[in-house]
């Protein structure tokens, strides 16, 4: 089973794939380029607000989920 790719991952190769800078993400959704660094290098993740703003400035390429860590994500109950 293929791994799913994090957000940090699908937002690296967002830019590769587009020819585009950090910079340019930054000002497309209302951030500082530092933070958009911190999002690569997995210190932090992007609020709610801003992961929705980046998923649709990449028109879906990295969405809101590619960012769920597993202390964010549902638990699933053990089976008794």
């Amino acid at each position: 089973m293929a791994e799913r790719l994090r957000g940090a991952d699908l937002l690296a190769r967002f830019l590769e794939r587009h020819n585009i800078k950090q910079y340019e993400v930054a000002e497309g959704i209302g951030v500082s380029a530092p933070v958009i660094v911190q999002w690569l290098t997995g210190h932090r993740a992007p609020r709610i607000d801003h992961a929705k703003a980046l998923a649709e400035y990449t028109c879906g390429e990295v969405p809101i989920e590619s960012w769920a860590t597993r202390r964010n994500t549902p638990v699933k109950p053990f089976a008794r």
